[in-house]
């Protein structure tokens, strides 16, 4: 966390048109245990994050992976 208080998770799975939020976390790691869109089926799941202090963001989005 490197001495911020949250890190803002957002995630793009499958077919959705936009990333969504998926979490406020305060502990590492984050696992996203979410079921797929469709069930069986295997889909591609990107994700952005940045930092958030006093619960207001810091900083730019990371890089998507």
């Amino acid at each position: 966390m490197l001495g911020h208080d949250q890190i803002e998770i957002q995630s793009q799975r499958g077919a959705e048109p936009g990333f969504s939020l998926l979490a406020y976390d305060t502990n590492s790691p984050y696992l996203d245990a979410r079921a797929p869109l469709v069930a069986g089926q295997p889909e591609v799941r990107q994700y952005k994050a940045r930092y958030r202090d006093n619960d207001l963001p810091v900083g730019d989005w990371s890089d998507s992976v």
